[in-house]
C-alpha cells in the first residue's frame, strides 16, 4: 500500500505466508491462491453458512440493527 518493496516473513498459516512491510508495518498475505482471490474458495467451502436461514435471520434481526446503530 505504501509503495515499499521490502517485506519480511511474519507468520505462516495453512499454506499462506503473511509478511510485514519493512516501511509501514502493514501485514498482508503474499501470493494469494487463485481460489481465495477469486472468491471461489468461499463459495464452495462455506456456501451453506453464508446463505443459511439462521445466519440471515441473525444478520437482519431488529435487535442487531438497533445495537449496530448504537455503536
Amino acid at each position: 500500500m505504501c509503495g515499499e518493496r521490502g517485506d519480511k516473513p511474519y507468520l505462516k498459516k495453512e499454506g499462506m505466508t503473511l509478511v510485514r512491510c519493512a516501511d509501514c508495518g502493514m501485514v498482508f498475505v503474499k501470493n494469494v491462491s487463485r481460489a481465495l482471490a477469486e472468491g471461489t474458495f468461499y463459495n464452495e467451502g462455506a456456501k451453506d453458512l453464508y446463505v443459511s436461514n439462521d445466519k440471515l435471520r441473525g444478520d437482519y434481526s431488529p435487535v442487531r440493527y438497533k445495537r449496530e446503530l448504537r455503536l
